[in-house]
């Protein structure tokens, strides 16, 4: 589903001076089992032939760095300012990617493929944010206080909440904004329009990337009726079968895809959380190179423009002193 199959976000931002988890009750990640011949992704009791043992070792190492950049941090109780608005809701974020990173694992594994292709739509939206927020710390003030007391006001009235619930909602959105007045004015964006600052070279009138990598995922998702078309494909004699499983060619591209949602967003909380750290900043370069080599060696559904962009800046990588190999 979708046109341009590269999903890493393009333009997240890089850390200066860079040569550039599991909460208690997650699901367990995937585990990778070695025999004589193959390297297979498997679960307790499940294992799956055909997909890249290789792309699940990957993954095993991103889901070890979103656990280990959460240890040992200043993690706010509130929110009195964009430092502390920032902060909270990318540690909120990091544990929404790990846990549906361990879970996309999971749906593969287990032979549920349009759960994966669902839940990518889920990564793609946690980095998205994470990226933005954290370019727009104002933004993020408004969104943390005023926005989700007047979400909370909103779900209380039109939920049916007591006279006494209504009042205690209404008295706190008024105390938000009262407390943040300077960011009173703004309002929350659409998610296409937070894409588009981050693709397709910040064009605001290019939708097309948000569309492929999120809207039409959303389809499927939502239940909405076009999503009948991916899952009731033609075969080539012209006949109509419900189908839930994916091609193991588009299903290793779909988890290398996983892998790179979530370093955009682990580059983003490195970035707030862990500023000049050569240990995380190596292992994020290391991992992002592993990937765009993953993405070549599973192209399918990738336009032949976007995979030359991955060769080149894999060469580069190379040319200044780096390992390309996956």
């Amino acid at each position: 589903m979708g046109k341009n199959r590269w999903r890493k976000i393009a333009g997240r931002n890089k850390i200066p001076g860079r040569p550039n988890r599991k909460p208690v009750g997650a699901p367990a990640p995937a585990t990778v089992t070695l025999t004589i011949n193959s390297i297979t992704p498997s679960c307790p009791g499940m294992e799956r032939p055909g997909l890249d043992g290789v792309v699940y070792i990957g993954l095993q190492e991103v889901d070890a760095l979103v656990r280990d950049m959460r240890k040992d941090i200043g993690i706010p109780n509130g929110v009195w300012d964009e430092e502390s608005a920032v902060r909270r809701y990318l540690v909120y974020l990091s544990m929404l990617v790990d846990i549906t990173l361990a879970d996309i694992a999971m749906s593969a594994v287990h032979s549920n493929d349009m759960a994966v292709l669902m839940k990518e739509r889920m990564l793609v939206e946690y980095a998205i944010k994470a990226i933005y927020f954290n370019d727009h710390p104002d933004y993020a003030l408004y969104m943390t206080t005023i926005h989700e007391a007047l979400s909370i006001r909103d779900k209380t009235r039109d939920g049916g909440g007591s006279v006494e619930e209504l009042q205690a909602a209404e008295a706190e959105l008024a105390a938000k904004r009262a407390q943040f007045p300077k960011v009173a004015h703004l309002k929350k964006l659409t998610l296409s329009k937070i894409m588009r600052e981050h693709t397709r070279g910040g064009d605001p009138q290019r939708n097309d990337e948000y569309v492929w990598l999120y809207g039409a995922p959303s389809a499927i998702m939502h239940g909405d009726p076009e999503g009948m078309r991916t899952l009731f494909p033609i075969d080539d004699e012209g006949r109509q079968q419900p189908k839930i499983e994916l091609s193991n060619a588009y299903l290793n591209a779909l988890m290398v895809d996983s892998g790179s949602y979530s370093l955009n967003f682990c580059g983003t909380f490195v970035e707030r959380f862990h500023p000049g750290d050569e240990i995380f900043a190596r292992r994020l370069q290391d991992l992002e190179r592993q990937f765009k080599a993953l993405a070549l060696k599973h192209p399918e559904g990738r336009d032949e423009s976007v995979l030359a962009a991955i060769r080149a800046e894999l060469a580069n990588d190379v040319a200044a002193g780096g390992d390309a190999t996956a």
